[in-house]
């Protein structure tokens, strides 16, 4: 039911002085008196009913201009002025109360990622609060010479969201990134135009570094919106701060700063379930253990293992790794086709690799040897000087024991050889790991040029090959005879076969 609104009574009574002589009318004070007491009748019907302020504000609103306009009538424009500006407020307490009702908390998440306290129940609240405000704004204005008070200092309910995230988009360079709209919402209440805050960043230690390049908008009393897209985020740092400074009221506010650093790949372990594994019938799968260091999630990524500098890569595809994440990775299987040290590298995705040595063993491990003599002589009687000859020709062979395996721990070495003119110059001939060349009499040292020794294990059964080359002596000595180019030797294999 509409209410009796006080200021048409009061002024029928006192028009009537022949009935009532003692009715003396002061304008001044009873208007303001009048609209004091229709604000705090308001305030009486907005605190006992959540929603009644949607109707006591237009209402109100109205009372307030009949009370300024009569003020005008009766020539008191001070009381006309503080009146108007009364009526002022209401209205846009009204408007900017419809506003944030407007805005379900459903909204509020949708908008912003988080709940927000100023609610419904919080506008009844403020209108409550700001009425009582406007009441002893006239109380205040007619006992204290016709001055109104400052306003109130206003309050934050929440920075919505409370924190920014930046992205590093380049060597010391970041980018906004959260939220998306890079708008941040203040949400409290009694916020003016002429009270912004001014934005600083802080670093970790609350020392200003420099003035933000954030813009402050005006929404509401309710409201107000940090702008964020002329921010450059120079000179940021892991626990800096955007501080909020206002000119009404001495508690900061703050805005913390996320930094999301990109992707940071990196091989953390490799294992091998075994570390010794035999060529030939040992499979081999190791382990890699692939950690996320940065702050997104990288893209799929490619983790290769080339088990040795002479083997074929093997790789496995997987899906992007997360900020943070460690990821366990089975690589495909591989048998090693000989026995070594062998040098391998895993990489991840091109980013960061991985360098080791895994020592193979032999599938053949019972040490076992096979030779075979060898003997060669230079045809018609010696060579020209700068002419060689390979003995014999083709390779000799030695035949070895299926599955039997070059040892390469043992055999191997050199002897010196003197020139045949001048014996104080001597040259070096040596041989592999695994081979035994041992010339026998009958050998003319001085007309070896080297020692060949080779393995092949392919075919049905592994041999080794061997061939001693001689050099041309020409005619040498005082008499200028010519050869002997000859040797006898015999050549030993050293090998490991597998146990019967």
């Amino acid at each position: 039911m509409k209410k009796i609104r006080f200021a048409a009574i009061t002024a029928s009574l006192c028009m009537l002085p022949t009935l009532l002589t003692g009715c003396i009318f002061d304008p001044v004070k009873d208007a303001v008196d009048v609209a004091t007491a229709e604000i705090e009748e308001s305030i009486t019907a907005v605190e006992r009913e959540s929603g009644a302020w949607r109707n006591e504000l237009p209402q109100l609103t109205e009372a307030l201009t009949s009370a300024a306009q009569d003020a005008l009538a009766q020539g008191k424009a001070d009381v006309e002025q503080v009146l108007t500006g009364t009526t002022n407020s209401v209205r846009s307490l009204a408007e900017d109360t419809i506003k944030l009702s407007g805005l379900t908390a459903e909204q509020l998440v949708a908008s912003f990622g988080a709940e927000v306290r100023c609610n419904l129940d919080f506008a009844r609240t403020r209108v409550s609060a700001t009425l009582r405000q406007l009441s002893d704004s006239l109380k205040f204005w007619k006992e204290n010479d016709k001055k109104l008070p400052p306003p109130p200092a206003h309050s934050v309910c929440q920075l919505t969201p409370s924190s920014v995230e930046a992205s590093a988009s380049g060597e010391g360079q970041w980018a906004m990134t959260f939220p998306a709209n890079r708008i941040i919402g203040i949400y409290g209440y009694d916020f003016t135009s002429t009270a912004l805050p001014g934005v600083e960043l802080r670093n970790a230690s609350d020392v200003m570094v420099r003035e933000s390049r954030v813009s402050v908008a005006y929404v509401t009393r309710y409201q107000i919106n940090l702008d964020f897209s002329g921010e450059t985020f120079e000179q940021i740092a892991e626990g800096y701060k955007f501080v909020l400074r206002w000119p009404d009221n001495p508690e900061p506010n703050a805005l913390s700063i996320t930094l999301i650093r990109p992707s940071d790949i990196k091989i953390t372990a490799v294992n091998f379930p075994n570390n010794n594994p035999r060529a030939r019938v040992d499979v081999v799968a190791p382990t890699v253990e692939i950690t996320n260091m940065g702050g997104q999630p990288s893209g799929d990524l490619v983790v290769t293992w080339k088990p040795g500098p002479e083997d074929p890569i093997r790789s496995q595809q997987i899906t992007p790794v997360r900020a943070g994440e460690k990821r366990l990775v089975a690589m495909p299987t591989y048998t090693y086709p000989h026995a070594g040290r062998f040098a391998f590298t895993v990489n991840a995705g091109g980013l960061n690799s991985w360098n080791g040595e895994l020592n193979v063993t032999p599938y053949a491990n019972l040490p076992s040897e096979a030779f075979i003599d060898l003997s060669g002589e230079w045809p018609g009687g010696g060579g020209d000087r700068g002419k060689t000859m390979a003995f014999p020709r083709p390779a000799a062979q030695v035949q070895l024991e299926k599955d039997c395996e070059l040892d390469t721990s043992r055999g191997g070495g050199s002897f010196e050889v003197e020139d045949i003119d001048h014996p104080e110059r001597k040259y070096t001939i040596s041989f592999p790991a695994g081979y035994n060349f041992d010339f026998r009499e009958g050998t003319f040292w001085r007309s070896l040029q080297s020692v060949y020794a080779s393995f092949d294990p392919t075919g049905s059964t592994p041999h080794a090959e061997a061939q001693v080359t001689l050099k041309g002596l020409g005619g040498h000595g005082i008499f200028a005879s010519r050869g002997p180019e000859r040797f006898n030797a015999r050549f030993t294999v050293f090998t490991l076969c597998p146990s019967k």
